[in-house]
């Protein structure tokens, strides 16, 4: 059952919002992030500047500070 039955276009993963993510990501922290598990892998790691990553991206707005809840 390992065997793949669908992969999206690489247009459509390049156009993707979470590739769009990790590109911010990688140009604003100076990362090599090739692939979603790389980006998964730094956010636990770096959970402050993750979730400013997050709020920067989306141009959240809010009264408290950017962060888990």
């Amino acid at each position: 059952m390992s065997d793949i039955i669908w992969q999206p276009d690489p247009d459509a993963i390049s156009a993707s919002r979470i590739a769009q993510f990790t590109s911010f990501v990688a140009d604003r922290h100076q990362l090599a992030l090739p692939g979603y598990a790389e980006l998964h892998a730094w956010s636990t790691e770096n959970l402050g500047d993750f979730w400013q990553s997050v709020w920067d991206f989306f141009a959240m707005e809010s009264t408290t500070e950017p962060g888990p809840r």
